[in-house]
């Protein structure tokens, strides 16, 4: 079994686990939505269906529609519809074949029993094409009782639809003594009678097929049943469709629609459609009727075949009519057209058993073929026809319809008392405007199957008279072309009406005595009124805004001019008018304003008036879509009220709260949103009691508004208040110090002002202010009163509050210049430094000094340091900041005087004179002097600052000789300048060594003899005034001082100058022998 549904996969492994562990013993019943059990597909209501042992069982009443789950695939999963459901069932596609398995129907509907619970009733709609195929005792289609009717308890099944069924029951030969098909295609199986079949439509098939081995039950109907008990065909009715019963094999005993072996036909019905039955085909051993029976024991049981329409083809194979039963059968025909036949028996038959009159025909058309009972072939003496009897006054003629004539050549027709129909052409005269005439009217036999000149001409035996004149009258006594109803008289009796005489004939048709006759009184013939539609709408005249969508005429009554609507199908040359043939209504789409709105008219009262055109035309279309202008309606200011504002230096108002007059009912506008208010003052000064002009301005955009316009303004009354301000800031003009407290108010700001409005100082205000006190200083605290002036030009729109107001103002400090002072002279010092005193100042404030020392610091400055006369000196002085009085001025400036910077006293202290080596002159070199008396780390160049002059007493070799030294200061020197001092003369000693007398001079260093940087090998070596190995020392190089020279070594420059020089003096006096390149080292 496979079970699949469109659920999520988890809830389908829960559902195949319960399914493996219950599948053995216990139905598995599950609702589904949409869901395939085994072969079969289902959607629907998902609580009706049961699915076990491959049988799908609807448990209750739903519509379901059922396929295949795999499409074109037979199933062998089938249908069962429970007792008491009724369901709506769609076949879309269905093919359920049963032919190998003998249990159970492809599909079937279950009988009660009880009484009292109905069977089930289903609605079957065929789309596609379906099949159900079963076997051996089940019919295809199973749709039966058991024994005769127990009602309700009959099951019941209505197929409709544009697609096909073939139901069909195989036979089977696996039981040798049950051989065959014993199920109906469509009805009842073994033992059981067919249920209540009602077919509308599709094409809809029932065989019973023994394959190769006889069949016993019906194509549609009863099954093969018990004598006199089952096989009945139940009941059959067929209202159109196209429908086929059949029985196949080389057997048959079951009808093609009817019953089965051993059962009665209990009802055929057959209204329309084309209707085919056989009971076998060439060859085969048939035993019952087409369409019916052939049970013998049916006494009580016999049912009706009662067909007033369609198509029947009903063809025997066997001694059986094709329609009928050779025992007992009612038949009733009226109408239809057959095509019947019997292999060896009647065409149709209602049978003897009864010994009564079971069968009559009063109307159709029938085929040549064996038209079995005809007993006059020309018609002149014809009661029957296949062996029915015509109901007199019936009879069988020739068929003159030419359009069944050539298949159906022979027609039933009434030949008694024929009723003459007098009929108006087309039913009625539509009004044209012009009157009622002979030629509108036919005279015919009702029904219109026959027309009696040309049923005369076929059958001349037949009388035919006509003659009469017609009188027309209009009951309402006036012209007879307007639309009304009109009495046509025909009588054979002179009459007088509307004042005249006539005489009126009888009208008969009869084909024996002339007495049976009839006669035409008072018909009421008609011209009816014509037809005519609204086409079209144009409406020139304007809707005023009112709220409404609706508008009209009443209660608007315009020019008719102005309302132009089109008819159409009048007469030629007349017209509506509004009011005098039609009223209207007409509703917008919507209430607004605008032009072309959209609307729809509507025609509400179309004049039946004698005077009004209208009354000849019946309005069929009464609607139009038009479009009207719908003007903006007229609105006014009613009532404006304006709040008083605070003056805010404009004339604009607070906004207005208006009032509207002229307003649509239950409508507002929406300040803001739908209108804009503002009201003016007359001017913008505060004072109470002003006029307020209100103007009101619709918002574009806003539709509310579109629905409207305003016009005029309105005068109202509010007050303006004054303004509240404060004072935001006031400028204190900053000022000299000058010993009072005096503060000026150069400008005030205030707060809140409207506008662009400026308060002037003088006019609109005044105002006083003092600082606290008379000191110099930034941010002083300044207190100002203001105060509004009354009358000034803005002054009387507002109110201040928040004075004194507190400001902040600055003193600046006075500024000094020093006006005298006095420098002192001084020695020079190498400093700019200069004393001063005697300081006065100008620019004091009347009545204050300055204290040097408490007050103020003074100090001078030289232009340089340098000694000099006269030089200028730049006097200054800083105030003290503690000083209260000092510290309301400020000193700018420098004063200049003049002072001198006197030559300072020096003296030399000391002075070096360099040893040298012997060179034939006495000229000294000094090599260092020292002054006494410089101020501080100064020092004199020595010949830009002063000059020396140094000289041995003689030329000669010798230690400590005198050396005479003279220093004088050079006046204009750098430094020199700056001093004082007279030349000094000094006596000094040195050495004169003697000249070096050893080899050549290499670099300063001698090999025997030679010198090399004061050093001697081999003749003595000097170092520094030292010598080794015949040493000549002695220190040279001694300061000179200033005193006389005494005699003696003058000092040298050292040791080894002297020694050189010694050398050389005694090298000379040997033999005059002088070293040339003996180097000096000094």
């Amino acid at each position: 079994m496979n079970i699949t549904k469109r659920r999520s996969r988890s809830r389908q492994l829960l559902v195949g686990l319960v399914l493996l562990g219950a599948l053995a013993a216990v139905p598995i019943r599950s609702a589904y939505a949409d869901a395939t059990f085994g072969s079969l597909h289902v959607t629907g209501d998902e609580t009706a269906c049961t699915y076990a042992n491959g049988t799908v069982t609807i448990t209750k009443s739903s519509t379901l529609t059922f396929s295949m789950a795999t499409p074109g695939q037979k199933g062998t999963d089938s249908i069962v519809v429970g007792k008491g459901v009724e369901a709506n069932l769609t076949f879309d596609g269905v093919d359920i074949d049963e032919s190998g398995d003998t249990s159970k129907p492809a599909m079937e509907l279950v009988e009660t029993r009880d009484g009292v619970t109905k069977g089930a009733i289903v609605k079957l709609t065929l789309k596609g094409t379906n099949k159900l195929t079963s076997a051996g005792d089940n019919a295809g289609l199973q749709i039966q009782y058991t024994d005769h009717f127990v009602q309700p308890g009959v099951p019941e099944i209505d197929i409709s639809g544009p697609g096909s069924l073939t139901a069909t029951c195989v036979g089977v030969g696996t039981d040798p003594k049950h051989l065959g098909a014993w199920g109906a295609g469509i009805g009842g199986s073994y033992h059981h009678s067919g249920g209540n079949i009602y077919i509308e439509s599709g094409t809809v098939t029932g065989v019973c097929d023994g394959r190769g081995w006889p069949s016993y039950a019906a194509g549609i109907g009863g099954g093969a049943g018990k004598r006199n008990i089952s096989g009945d065909t139940g009941t059959v009715k067929i209202f159109g469709g196209t429908v086929e019963g059949k029985t196949l094999g080389p057997k048959t005993y079951g009808a093609g629609i009817g019953s089965g072996q051993n059962g009665v036909n209990t009802g055929v019905t057959i209204s329309g459609g084309t209707v085919t039955a056989s009971n076998g085909d060439e060859g085969t051993e048939a035993h019952d009727a087409a369409i019916g029976s052939n049970f013998q024991f049916g006494t009580g049981r016999q049912g009706v075949i009662a067909i007033t329409g369609g198509t029947v083809n009903a063809y025997s194979q066997s001694d059986d009519p094709g329609i009928g039963d050779k025992y007992d059968q009612l038949i009733k025909i009226s109408g239809g057209r057959f095509d019947v036949s019997s292999k060896n028996g009647k065409p149709i038959d209602p049978g003897n058993g009864l010994n009564v009159s079971l069968g009559y025909i009063t109307g159709g058309c029938f085929a040549g073929g064996q038209a079995a009972g005809v007993k006059d072939r020309n018609l002149t003496d014809c009661g029957y026809i296949y062996n029915l009897s015509l109901r007199d006054p019936h009879v069988a003629w020739h068929n003159i319809d030419p359009a069944t004539k050539d298949k159906y050549p022979y027609r039933i027709y009434n030949q008694g008392k024929f009723q003459i129909a007098v009929t108006q052409n087309g039913g009625s005269k539509v009004y044209d405007g012009t009157s009622l005439a002979l030629k509108d009217f036919t005279l015919s036999v009702p029904g219109g199957e026959v027309d009696l000149q040309q049923l005369a001409n076929a059958h001349p035996h037949l009388t035919y008279r006509s003659n009469a004149t017609m009188h027309i009258w209009s009951e309402l006594g006036r012209h007879t072309t307007d639309a009304s109803s009109y009495m046509i008289w025909a009588r054979s009796d002179p009459i007088a009406r509307m004042g005249t005489s006539e005489t009126t004939y009888t009208l008969f048709v009869s084909n024996k005595e002339p007495d049976q006759k009839s006669e035409l009184e008072g018909y009421e013939a008609f011209i009816t009124k014509r037809p005519t539609h609204l086409v079209s709408a144009k409406i020139l005249f304007h809707l005023s805004y009112t709220g409404s969508t609706v508008f009209g005429c009443p209660p608007i009554y315009p020019n008719p001019k102005d309302v132009i609507f089109t008819f159409d199908n009048a007469v030629e040359g007349e017209h509506f008018g509004v009011m005098d043939d039609y009223e209207f209504q007409g509703k917008l789409a919507d209430a607004n304003a605008g032009p072309n709105r959209p609307a729809t008219v509507k025609i509400t009262n179309w004049s039946t008036s004698l005077n009004s055109r209208s009354h000849n035309y019946s309005l069929e279309g009464d609607t139009v879509d038009t479009t009207i202008d719908v003007d903006p309606g007229q609105i006014t200011i009613k009532i404006a009220s304006v709040g008083p504002k605070v003056y805010d230096a404009t004339t604009v108002s607070a906004v207005p709260e208006v009032t509207f007059g002229g307003l649509a009912s239950g409508e507002k506008l929406v300040a803001g949103t739908d209108y804009d208010a503002s009201g003016a003052y007359a001017d913008a000064r505060a004072a109470t009691d002003k006029d307020v002009t209100v103007t009101v301005t619709l918002k574009e955009g806003s539709q509310a508004a579109a629905n409207y316009k305003i016009a005029g303004t309105i005068t109202t009354k509010s007050d303006i208040t004054r303004r509240p301000i404060t004072v935001g800031s006031a400028d204190i003009a900053t000022r000299v110090y000058d010993g009072t407290t005096e503060a000026t108010v150069s400008s005030v700001t205030f707060k809140n002002l409207a506008g662009d409005d400026q308060l002037a100082q003088g006019t609109d205000y005044q105002v006083s202010a003092a600082f606290g006190d008379a000191r110099a200083a930034n941010g002083k605290d300044v207190p100002v009163d203001v105060e509004l002036l009354e009358g000034g030009p803005l002054s009387g729109n507002y109110t201040l509050s928040g004075s004194p107001y507190m400001a902040s103002g600055d003193i600046s400090r006075r500024p000094l210049q020093i006006s005298e002072a006095k420098a002192d002279s001084k020695v020079y010092d190498a400093t700019t430094d200069a004393t001063v005193s005697d300081l006065a100042f100008s620019n004091l404030v009347a009545g204050e000094q300055l204290v040097s020392g408490d007050d103020y610091t003074a100090s001078g400055t030289f232009a340089d340091s340098h000694a000099g006369a006269d030089k200028e000196v730049s006097v200054t002085a800083k105030l003290s900041q503690d000083s209260s009085v000092a510290a309301n001025y400020t000193l700018d400036g420098a004063f200049k005087t003049t002072a001198t910077i006197e030559r300072k006293p020096i003296e030399v202290s000391s002075a070096k004179v360099d040893s040298k080596v012997f060179d034939g002159n006495t000229s000294a070199t000094v090599s260092a002097v020292a002054f006494s008396g410089l101020v501080g780390k100064e020092r004199l160049a020595p010949k830009q600052d002063y000059t020396v002059a140094a000289a041995f007493s003689d030329a000669a070799v010798g230690k400590a000789k005198r050396v005479d030294v003279t220093i004088s200061l050079i006046g204009e020197g750098p430094v020199a300048s700056n001093y004082l001092m007279d030349d000094a003369h000094l006596s000094a000693k040195a050495d004169i060594t003697p000249a070096d007398s050893g080899g050549g001079d290499d670099g300063g260093k001698t090999d025997g003899g030679g010198t090399d940087g004061g050093k001697t090998d081999g003749g003595g070596k000097t170092d520094g005034g030292k010598s080794s190995g015949g040493r000549t020392g002695g220190k040279t190089g001694a300061k000179a001082k200033t005193q006389p020279h005494r005699g003696g070594a003058l000092p040298g420059s050292g040791d080894a100058t002297w020694a050189a020089t010694a050398v050389a003096v005694a090298l000379a006096a040997a033999g005059g022998i002088c070293l040339v390149g003996a180097r000096h080292r000094g």
